[in-house]
């Protein structure tokens, strides 16, 4: 299967949990990207963006400035409030990876999200020969109210896809 079977598949997922689907240019890449909001339990609306990139091969300088290019992008397209007034940011960027990326897995399971009032990044990193998803599994101090519904966003729109698409559960 390929990647745009994966982003498919996860694109339906993300539809089923209240996703707005759109497409949009992100650093240099066009994307597809899901973005929903939610009242959250620490009295902040909470926007999430979740991005899919296709990367031929994926590595840290290139997850960092992804990032950094999907986090600017959520930050300039969220509607309402500027962030930090009862209202923040996640960004979600999936890269999707056609070869062996164990660097880029290894960067994603210890990203630490950078410190900037009311924005929080939390890469994932798919490496499509192995079907192996990797993304940051601790709490880290900063954001730590948020990273379980990120977490949980990972876990059942995400991961299930991406394992599922073996035909494993």
């Amino acid at each position: 299967m390929g990647a745009d079977t994966l982003v498919a598949a996860i694109t339906r997922n993300l539809e089923e949990d209240d996703f707005e689907i759109g497409q949009a240019e992100v650093g240099s890449q066009h994307v597809v990207f899901g973005r929903r909001a939610r009242f959250h339990w620490t009295l902040t609306r909470l926007h999430i963006f979740v991005f899919f990139l296709e990367l031929a091969n994926v590595d840290e300088p290139s997850g960092e400035q992804l990032v950094s290019a999907a986090r600017e992008y959520a930050i300039a397209n969220k509607p309402g409030l500027p962030s930090g007034w009862q209202t923040g940011v996640a960004t979600i960027p999936v890269m999707i990876s056609q070869v062996d990326a164990e660097q880029a897995k290894t960067w994603a399971r210890r990203k630490r999200s950078q410190a900037r009032w009311a924005t929080l990044d939390f890469p994932v990193v798919i490496e499509l020969p192995t079907d192996e998803v990797a993304y940051r599994t601790d709490t880290p101090l900063w954001g730590f109210a948020y990273f379980p519904l990120l977490r949980r966003v990972v876990a059942r729109d995400i991961a299930v896809p991406a394992a599922a698409k073996q035909g494993r559960r």
